[in-house]
């Protein structure tokens, strides 16, 4: 079966529909249950998207060595990285169609490579704004719909 690219970046790095993202999301953010909420997905009143990272960016033979090096990553990046923190996973493709299919406007949401000279695999979730909290809950429930996508950030 052949991959669709949803966007090319300037830097020619194809984020395809079967790849996974990642948002860092703080320990306030999950539930009793597991859950992730939907503010782990809201914009900052000045971002023009949603930052993640996409886990198939990373170095590894398996899904648990990529997401391994992804936690290495933001462990160099981010000096107050706590065990708390979670890493909400998602398949590209089911997110953008989960959203579309759960909004009256059919919203079409767009993950584009955002790359950053310290950090290769930093991507954007874009096609919503600041105060979206819909689209933010959406997220989280697409995460949410699949076991085992919310994870520590931190071993």
């Amino acid at each position: 079966m052949r991959r669709r690219a949803l966007v090319i970046s300037k830097h020619n790095l194809p984020i395809l529909t079967d790849y996974e993202c990642a948002r860092l999301a703080k320990g306030t953010q999950q539930h009793e249950d597991g859950r992730i909420d939907g503010e782990a997905f809201l914009l900052r009143e000045h971002d023009d998207f949603l930052s993640v990272n996409c886990i198939d960016f990373h170095d590894g033979n398996s899904r648990d060595d990529k997401i391994d090096d992804l936690r290495h990553l933001l462990d160099t990046l981010m000096e107050n990285l706590r065990k708390s923190h979670l890493l909400a996973i998602f398949k590209v493709g089911d997110a953008i169609t989960y959203v579309r299919g759960k909004t009256d406007d059919k919203r079409e949401l767009t993950i584009k490579h955002e790359w950053a000279s310290n950090n290769h695999s930093h991507c954007g979730v874009h096609g919503f704004e600041f105060g979206e909290i819909i689209i933010a809950d959406l997220l989280a429930e697409s995460v949410n719909s699949n076991p085992g996508t919310v994870i520590p950030a931190k071993l």
